[in-house]
């Protein structure tokens, strides 16, 4: 099985969960996609070939028990949980880009 989070630069979207020829999506909520929209339009990324130049997928092994649709939304749930709306407004104001603690 396999985990895929997709990302426009360091702001998550979706997740993805493969087992096999089964998959499983979860989207994340709109406030991921309009913080992508606005950091995307800050980094002065208009055009669609450089707004998609920033996705990219983070893939990973994963042993777990359940359907893939059910641990993509586990997994997508976690990741609302862990960004706040200040963490959001954060990646935002860095242009999609995550701000590194000193």
């Amino acid at each position: 099985m396999q985990k895929i989070e997709i990302f426009w630069r360091d702001i998550p979207a979706q997740i993805l969960v493969k087992s096999g020829r089964v998959r499983g999506k979860s989207v994340l909520s709109h406030r991921f996609q309009a913080a992508i929209d606005r950091a995307a339009m800050k980094a002065g990324k208009g055009g669609s070939a450089e707004y998609l130049d920033d996705w990219r997928r983070v893939t990973c092994a994963l042993e777990a028990q359940g359907s893939p649709q059910e641990l993509a939304q586990q997994f997508a749930d976690v990741i609302e949980a862990e960004y706040s709306n200040a963490d959001i407004a954060a990646l935002v104001a860095n242009k999609g880009l995550k701000v590194e603690s000193a």
